[in-house]
């Protein structure tokens, strides 16, 4: 499967838009935490950083019902998928995406895609919702079937040597370098599966805000919390069937 939008000046595809929404369309710590508040500041104990996140798909070509895509969900070509969260505290966020067609490519920040929401940017703000790719915006997967991975990736600081990469990639594969292109693609993976890993959980009181799709409708939210880490990584992987 192969992702289908514009990243920085690179054309991979374009996106498809209705009335209401576009798709694009997808296939390829120290011990206390802060939590920020416009009325206060309250010490989280333990967690260094604290994010609540939802992933949302709508199976037959969007028009089921919303479900929450987990760890070894079934897709099928055609359905809808977003992602959403909210930071407790400035941070960084990186996504990225190993799709069925064996690619890389980054979901957030999105403010380079066609389609995608402008202000999808880093440093993401403490309690401010970001929808991925948009408000009223999904994923879609194409034909090609295979197993994707989501990595979602949460820093106190930016990651320069990430940007750098991805940046290398992107300009490989405009000169059609695809030795260059693996190689870069190597060392991201590389660098976002050794991060530490995040104690995720669901919780009740986890942030879940609607869009204008209803993609979150009756979706439970999950909470990722980092402990004793600058950074960690969550990482899920789908099916993608045809």
């Amino acid at each position: 499967m192969r992702l289908i939008f514009l990243v920085l000046l690179v054309v991979l595809s374009g996106c498809v838009e209705k009335a209401y929404e576009t798709q694009i369309i997808k296939g390829p710590e120290q011990e206390v935490g802060i939590d920020q508040n416009v009325h206060g500041a309250r010490a989280i104990l333990g967690y260094e950083l604290i994010v609540d996140f939802s992933y949302s798909y709508r199976p037959n070509g969007g028009q089921g019902s919303p479900r929450s895509l987990q760890n070894g969900s079934e897709l099928h070509s055609g359905d809808y998928y977003k992602i959403q969260f909210t930071p407790k505290q400035e941070c960084y966020v990186y996504i990225f995406q190993y799709d069925s067609s064996f690619q890389l490519f980054t979901l957030f920040p999105t403010k380079d895609f066609i389609g995608g929401d402008s202000g999808n940017d880093n440093p993401v703000q403490t309690k401010r919702t970001y929808f991925v790719p948009g408000e009223g915006k999904s994923f879609i997967l194409n034909k090609q079937a295979g197993d994707e991975i989501i990595h979602f990736l949460v820093s106190k600081k930016p990651k320069p040597e990430l940007e750098k990469e991805y940046k290398a990639l992107l300009e490989f594969q405009k000169r059609g370098n695809e030795q260059g292109a693996q190689k870069a693609q190597t060392k991201i993976k590389k660098y976002v599966m050794k991060g530490p890993e995040p104690t995720v959980r669901y919780d009740d009181g986890s942030v879940v805000k609607g869009d204008q799709q209803g993609m979150f409708r009756h979706v439970q939210g999950r909470r990722l919390e980092c402990k004793r880490s600058k950074y960690c990584v969550e990482s899920i992987t789908f099916k993608h069937l045809p």
